[in-house]
């Protein structure tokens, strides 16, 4: 449908179009978007960390769900990004694989403020106390502000809303969410021992925390996520 189309990503459709010219075969989107994921990660790397990365992205994003495969192929440049940052300290890299990660994905453009405001250092503990205060807020009407606010109705996903994805997120245990949220939370703990070059990760990690707790109470931001 055109509407569909409208809301997707042109790198994500010129790769559709090109899957189209070569026979159609959906083994050839898996191919592309594996190449198109691994190159960078394998050749803008420094060697010593391109084992720990490949690895934490094949085991905590690559292929969650079949619809999520572009937007993970954003993420993947996204890490390239932040780790040429942490390594060179060249600001100049991280826009130009953030801005071209977004032509798969305009979620990772959320990155984009925390390079902005990366000289701001705002204290790991005063982020951790931040998280309930925002859960409470979450919790208690934001969701129903921001979805009847005209400027989120405004943007590409105001088009979700009131369709399959405005729906609570069904809860089991909580087991599942306690886990995913152990690594981000070690990683604001141990935060304050790093370089204030790491300062932008921890934005990151904050802004990773938040658009999860959002999740939980929505399916839709399961997108940001």
């Amino acid at each position: 449908p055109d509407g569909a189309i409208q809301r997707t990503e042109i790198g994500f459709i010129l790769i559709n179009q090109l899957v189209i010219a070569m026979g159609g075969s959906v083994q050839w989107m898996f191919a592309i978007v594996a190449l198109l994921t691994y190159i960078p990660l394998a050749f803008g790397l420094r060697r010593s960390r391109i084992l720990p990365i490949v690895a934490l992205y094949m085991l905590t994003l690559y292929l969650s769900s079949f619809s999520a495969i572009r937007q993970m192929l954003a993420v993947s440049w996204v890490l390239v990004a932040l780790t040429r940052y942490l390594d060179d300290n060249r600001v100049g890299h991280v826009y130009f694989w953030i801005v071209a990660a977004s032509f798969f994905h305009l979620s990772v453009l959320i990155v984009l403020p925390f390079v902005l405001i990366r000289r701001i250092h705002i204290p790991a503990w005063f982020l951790l106390l931040l998280i309930p205060a925002f859960y409470f807020v979450a919790t208690h009407g934001f969701i129903d502000f921001l979805f009847s606010s005209d400027a989120f109705l405004g943007t590409k996903y105001g088009g979700y809303v009131d369709s399959q994805y405005d729906r609570q997120t069904e809860m089991g245990s909580g087991l599942g969410v306690l886990l995913r949220m152990l690594i981000p939370l070690a990683y604001m703990v141990y935060s304050s021992q790093l370089n204030r070059r790491n300062d932008i990760v921890l934005y990151s990690v904050v802004a990773y925390v938040v658009s999860y707790m959002l999740s939980i109470q929505i399916h839709i931001f399961n997108r940001l996520v």
